[in-house]
């Protein structure tokens, strides 16, 4: 499976060494894809790593949302200090002689953190055990998929079961602000500035499942768990496997920068609907774009996307207008996509989102748990929507609207409609 990579190292600063917990180590990571929009005061996520003496801090959308991953206890004593590069690309990595951390960034953009145990533990511990903190993100724990889900199409890959998707916490639309500025030049003139937050559904990254090697090149995959309750974040691998292993072993959870889902259904005929994350209407609302996460083996393909009203039980019922074709011309990867539309909304109406694949060589992406979607017996996005099975799914799915102003005088404002994502 293939991703966009957008992610580039900005910089690598390297002050003094200090053994009381100051900084010593710091490089970031931006999205830069946008970068002219940037200049137009358009905030993205921005996906930042910064690495310091005690470990390493994520951070997305400015400091709205981030998780600190403290590697250095009080007790410990890191007397292996040492920076370069890999792969073209500056690492850091410090510890000890019984276990080291290495810091850096892959070529395709993702985060890497290797824990290294160097010898065989007498304890009999094969974990790495952590504190954390987090502001603003929920973790969506990649479980094994059902028989059910199964036999309805979704793939989970091998490095997905085990992860977790991290969201932004309190689910916030995508908002487009435009602000008026007035201003007396013989005539009354006025000037708009774009100030916007693109929250692109709510991703902010994923944590994939460790892969852990020895000395030898064998290698088994790993676990990872995180309680954010209490705090900790525990990494490690088989214990019999590891207890027979030769050793440095090295275990290698990978923070990747996707925002869309890790996980995919490629069934035709797949028809889901976001009711988790849905809007209520007011009146001079208007869906300006829908956005959907689809890639294609094959071209050319259409997929298809649609507002649907939604009742009291998050089931989707009829379609707000004729479904819009997301059309790709070659095999493509699993990116965001969009097609512009213009569909006024019913004041008061609550809408979700839906997509579905004209083809078997279609798939849309998905992240597990967190979300709600329902399945259509048909090929196509029917009117009114006939369900047959629901399910629990963040499908990477969204839809751009416009909010009327109350008054001339008042700035219009753009929201995004969270979809399954």
């Amino acid at each position: 499976m293939r991703y966009l990579a957008i992610l580039l190292i900005l910089c690598l600063s390297i002050p003094a060494l200090a053994q009381d917990g100051t900084r010593i180590h710091q490089y970031k990571h931006y999205d830069l894809k946008y970068d002219n929009e940037d200049r137009q005061k358009i905030k993205r996520r921005r996906l930042t790593t910064d690495i310091d003496s005690t470990g390493f801090t994520m951070f997305a959308w400015g400091d709205e949302c981030w998780i600190k991953v403290r590697l250095r206890n009080k007790n410990d004593a890191m007397s292996h200090y040492q920076t370069g590069t890999l792969n073209g690309r500056p690492y850091v990595k410090y510890g000890n002689n019984k276990y080291r951390y290495r810091m850096y960034i892959t070529p395709e953009g993702a985060f890497e953190f290797d824990a290294i145990i160097r010898s065989r533990p007498l304890s009999g511990r094969y974990f790495f055990p952590f504190e954390i903190q987090s502001q603003g993100l929920e973790f969506l724990y990649q479980s094994e998929l059902t028989q059910k889900e199964i036999d309805d199409g979704f793939i989970r890959p091998d490095s997905v079961v085990g992860s977790y998707a991290v969201y932004r916490l309190d689910g916030v639309n995508n908002v487009i602000e435009v602000d008026s500025i007035w201003s007396e030049q013989r005539v009354l003139i006025r000037v708009d500035t774009i100030s916007a937050t693109f929250y692109q559904a709510g991703k902010a990254f994923h944590i994939f499942r460790p892969k852990v090697w020895d000395a030898t090149g064998d290698t088994v995959w790993g676990f990872i768990e995180i309680d954010t309750v209490l705090g900790r974040m525990k990494i490690g691998a088989d214990s019999t496997w590891m207890a027979n292993a030769v050793y440095p072993v090295t275990i290698d959870p990978t923070f990747g920068y996707q925002v869309v889902g890790v996980s995919l259904v490629s069934n035709r005929g797949m028809c889901n609907v976001a009711a988790a994350l849905t809007h209520v209407a007011t009146t001079g609302d208007v869906a300006t774009k829908l956005w959907i996460a689809c890639f294609s083996n094959a071209a050319p393909e259409n997929a298809q996307v649609a507002l649907y009203d939604i009742d009291g039980a998050d089931v989707p019922q009829n379609r707000l207008a004729a479904a819009a074709n997301v059309s790709i011309t070659a095999a493509a990867p699993a990116i965001f996509r969009s097609v512009v539309v213009s569909q006024a909304m019913a004041n008061g109406v609550e809408y979700g989102v839906a997509g579905n694949s004209t083809s078997g060589d279609m798939g849309f992406m998905n992240d597990g748990g967190g979300g709600a979607n329902s399945r259509n017996s048909g090929s196509t996005l029917t009117d009114p929507w006939s369900e047959i099975s629901t399910g629990s799914a963040r499908f990477s799915i969204y839809a751009e609207f416009t909010v009327a102003g109350a008054a001339d005088l008042s700035p219009r404002r753009r929201k995004v409609l969270l979809g399954g994502n």
